[in-house]
C-alpha cells in the first residue's frame, strides 16, 4: 500500500510542478526524502517569501514539522491550510505515510485541532486498525476529543490490543471517562497476563466507585478470583458499604496479601466490632509501612485501649524508626479531641457521617514544609500536629541531636496524608490512596 501511495504522492507533485510554488514544494518535498531538513527549511522559507498564501508550500512545512516531532506546530499549519483552502484535507497524506513515526504524530497533531472533514471517529477508527502499535495508542489517547458514547467503543476495542501497552492505556483512560458502565470490562482486564495492565485496571476500577452504585461491584464479590474479590471489597469500601468486609479482614490477615495497606485504609471506614481487632493485629504486621498504617489508623479511630500497644511499640528500639514514630504520632492523636462526630451505623454497617469532612491544607505543602527549619503543622482529620523538632536559630547554627531522620518523619507524615487527603491518586508503592475516612 506504501509503495502505491508515494507514487500516488510523486503524480500529485508532478501535477503540480507547472505552477512555481508547486516545483518549490516539489524540491522540499525531495529534501526531505533525503533527510535534508535544514536545507528544505531553508527551500520553503525562500517560497514563501514569493508565495505567502500557497498551499503546497505549506503542506511541505508541515510535514516538515511532524518530521521533526513538532505535532503543535504541523497542527497549525493545518489550520493555515484550512482556511486558505476550508475542503482542503492536510492530514490525509501524514496519515497514510510510510513511516510508522509520522502517523502517529500526524495523529496527534490532528487531536490538538481536529476538523470537521473528515470527521474525527472515522480518523480514529482507521487510526486504532494501524499494524504499528505507536499508532494504535496515539488513536486512543485522542480520544479525548470525542464523547463518551464514541470513545466507549474504541477503549473496548483498544482493551483486547496485542500490545501491552495499548491495552494499559486503555485501562488508564476508561477510568479517566467517569463512565461506571466500563467497570464490567476493567474487572475482566484484571485477569490480563501482564501487571502493568491489570494495575491500571484496578485503579480505575477504585476511582468508579465514587461515580458508581455499590450493585455494580457486587457480582465480584461471588468471583472465583480473588484479586478480583479484593478489588471490589475495597470498591464497595469507598462507597461506604460493607458487605465486601470479610474479604478485606482476610487480606489484612494474609502475610502474602499484597493489598494490606489499602485493606487497612478501607476496613476503618466500615462499622464493625470486627475492625478494631483486626487493625491492632496489624500493628505487628512484617510489612512496616502496614504497621504505619495501621497505627495511625488506631489513633484516628480514638482507640483507647489500643494505647498501651502503641508505648510499647514506641520504646521498642528493635522496632523501624518509622514505626516508631508512627506509634507516637497515633499517641499524639489519642490524646487530642476528635474533631468529627462520632459515625453512626446503618442498617448494613456503613459509616454515615452527617457533615462531610474537607481536609485544612493540602498535604503535599505539608510534606514540603518539613524540610524547613521552623516548626511545621499537619492537618490529620481535621487536627492540627505540631512536629516536636526544634527551631533553629538563625544565629547558633549547630544542629540538635534527632531521634528521628527526616526521611522516618516524612513516611509517617506519607501515611497521615493518605487519611486526610480527599483525592485518589497514586502512591509510590503503585497502589491506590484510599478515600477520607468518612464523605
Amino acid at each position: 500500500m506504501y509503495p502505491a501511495l508515494s507514487a500516488i504522492v510523486l503524480a500529485l507533485l508532478l501535477t503540480s510542478c507547472s505552477q512555481p510554488d508547486g516545483r518549490i514544494a516539489q524540491s522540499a518535498h525531495q529534501l526531505l526524502e533525503q533527510g535534508k531538513l535544514q536545507q528544505a527549511q531553508e527551500s520553503l522559507q525562500d517560497g514563501f517569501r514569493q508565495f505567502p498564501q500557497s498551499i503546497a508550500l505549506r503542506q511541505e512545512r508541515l510535514h516538515l514539522n511532524l518530521l521533526a516531532g513538532q505535532p503543535e506546530l504541523a497542527a497549525a499549519e493545518a489550520q493555515q491550510i484550512l482556511q486558505t483552502q476550508p475542503s482542503a484535507q492536510p492530514y490525509r497524506l501524514p496519515l497514510r505515510d510510510p513511516s510508522p513515526a509520522i502517523r502517529s504524530l500526524a495523529v496527534r497533531a490532528f487531536a490538538l485541532a481536529p476538523p470537521q472533514h473528515p470527521s474525527p471517529l472515522s480518523v480514529l477508527r482507521t487510526a486504532l486498525r494501524d499494524p504499528d502499535p505507536t499508532v494504535r495508542r496515539e488513536s486512543i489517547e485522542a480520544t479525548r476529543i470525542l464523547t463518551t458514547s464514541q470513545a466507549a467503543p474504541i477503549l473496548r476495542q483498544a482493551t483486547q490490543d496485542p500490545d501491552w501497552l495499548t491495552r494499559a492505556s486503555a485501562a488508564r483512560l476508561l477510568g479517566n471517562r467517569a463512565d461506571p458502565t466500563a467497570i464490567p470490562t476493567l474487572f475482566s482486564m484484571l485477569q490480563d497476563k501482564d501487571s502493568y495492565v491489570r494495575r491500571f485496571a484496578r485503579r480505575s476500577l477504585l476511582e468508579l466507585s465514587t461515580m458508581a452504585k455499590p450493585d455494580a461491584y457486587l457480582p465480584a464479590l461471588q468471583s472465583k478470583d480473588r484479586t478480583t474479590q479484593v478489588v471490589a471489597a475495597l470498591a464497595l469500601a469507598r462507597l461506604n458499604d460493607g458487605r465486601g468486609l470479610d474479604i478485606l479482614l482476610a487480606e489484612m490477615a494474609n502475610p502474602l496479601g499484597i493489598e494490606r495497606i489499602e485493606g487497612v485504609k478501607s476496613a476503618v471506614r466500615i462499622h464493625d466490632p470486627r475492625v478494631l481487632p483486626a487493625v491492632r493485629a496489624a500493628t505487628s504486621d512484617q510489612d512496616s509501612q502496614v504497621r504505619m498504617v495501621a497505627l495511625i489508623a488506631l489513633g484516628l479511630l480514638q482507640d483507647k485501649e489500643s494505647a498501651p500497644l502503641m508505648k510499647k511499640i514506641q520504646s521498642d528500639t528493635s522496632a523501624p524508626q518509622e514505626v516508631r514514630l508512627a506509634a507516637g504520632k497515633a499517641l499524639e492523636l489519642l490524646s487530642q479531641a476528635p474533631t468529627q462526630p462520632n459515625p453512626q451505623p446503618t442498617s448494613r454497617g456503613t459509616i454515615k457521617s452527617p457533615t462531610p469532612y474537607r481536609p485544612n491544607s493540602s498535604c503535599s505543602k505539608t510534606i514540603k514544609s518539613s524540610n524547613a527549619r521552623a516548626k511545621s503543622s499537619i492537618p490529620v482529620a481535621g487536627m492540627i500536629i505540631r512536629s516536636r523538632r526544634p527551631p533553629t536559630s538563625s544565629v547558633i547554627r549547630k544542629k540538635r541531636p534527632l531521634s528521628f531522620s527526616l526521611r522516618s518523619r516524612k513516611k509517617v507524615f506519607l501515611s497521615i496524608c493518605t487519611f486526610s487527603d480527599r483525592n485518589v491518586r497514586s502512591s509510590p508503592r503503585g497502589s491506590i490512596v484510599s478515600m477520607p475516612l468518612s464523605k
